[in-house]
């Protein structure tokens, strides 16, 4: 477990630098599937508090402030794990842009159809934020 978060933090600490993928990952494959699994999910979520809301802009910013800290949680999240799992930047900004489009899809491009997104993520994705620490570390125990 100590050598997995020791990855865990040089990951977070070496995609600051963006020189993450140029280090071999010392992971085994499964953890390294199962981090980008983890990260996808977490990425999904952030893209979905971003169109959120960017759909509810037109409400008190200060309403807004808990989705904008959301959003920049479960990007954290993702790119950090993305990193570790030896995603690239490249990689990792090309899910967003297709979760983008697959969400803008699903309301037909018009906010006034937010509720499918709600009725998709919003409970998926609280319960990620609440089980992620747990989740993270059942990957990393796990063999």
């Amino acid at each position: 477990m100590k050598r997995l978060c020791l990855a865990l933090a040089i990951g977070t600490a070496l995609s600051a630098n963006g020189v993450a993928q140029e280090i071999p990952n010392p992971l085994p494959v499964k953890t390294r599937e199962r981090l980008n699994d983890y990260s996808a999910d977490m990425q999904t979520c952030q893209v979905y508090n971003l169109v959120a809301l960017q759909c509810f802009s037109g409400q008190d910013q200060s309403q807004l402030e808990p989705i904008r800290r959301t959003a920049d949680a479960f990007g954290d999240l993702a790119v950090n794990a993305g990193k570790v799992a030896g995603l690239s930047n490249k990689a990792i900004l090309a899910r967003s842009s297709i979760l983008v489009e697959q969400m803008k899809e699903d309301i037909s491009n018009d906010c006034i159809n937010i509720s499918v997104l709600l009725s998709k993520f919003a409970k998926k994705c609280k319960a990620e934020m609440e089980g992620s620490g747990a989740r993270l570390e059942r990957i990393l125990s796990a063999k």
